[in-house]
């Protein structure tokens, strides 16, 4: 799992070096990129929605607006991708590689559209460091993964409420 994990992130980076070489084209089609992430980020939350939805109403409610509130805290979406590729791990097998898949490709994309607000190496190098270190954090439920699976409806419906929010926000990177 924690192979897959790295491969799905170096997204992230594969966009940051694109991104660096091509300012030009990234900036002139900055709509399309804008566009691209938004629907990449709306696979994401249907994907964690159509899990969630198993969960009973309450729950459900009660842990998406969770998400919602606890997303303004972590902005940092990688955290909740973190989290939907370790629950996606231990279910379906074309559900997990279809959900690394759109993180691998969403991480392209952010990473071109966040190239151009980073102008200093080291300001780069700290949101590949903060982003991997939050996409790492959920990797602890390996220890805990009968509590995770138990309560992987609402941990989904939590993922759904903050990928929401992210989705319905400006793009904000």
């Amino acid at each position: 799992m924690i192979i897959e994990g790295l491969i799905t992130f170096l997204g992230l980076i594969i966009g940051l070096f694109i991104g660096k070489y091509t300012k030009g084209e990234i900036k002139s089609g900055k709509k399309y990129f804008s566009f691209s992430y938004r629907i990449v980020l709306f696979f994401l939350f249907l994907i964690s929605l159509y899990f969630a939805w198993y969960a009973n109403i309450f729950h459900f409610l009660l842990a998406f607006v969770a998400g919602m509130i606890f997303s303004i805290g972590i902005k940092n979406i990688y955290f909740y991708l973190g989290l939907l590729f370790v629950l996606s791990f231990w279910g379906n097998e074309t559900f997990f590689f279809i959900v690394a898949t759109l993180i691998f490709i969403f991480g392209i994309i952010h990473g071109g559209l966040i190239i151009e607000k980073f102008s200093r190496v080291k300001n780069i190098r700290n949101k590949i460091i903060n982003s991997l270190i939050l996409f790492a954090i959920p990797f602890i439920l390996i220890y805990f993964k009968d509590f995770a699976l138990n309560t992987s409806y609402i941990l989904f419906a939590f993922i759904s409420g903050a990928i929401f929010l992210k989705f319905i926000k400006k793009l904000n990177l």
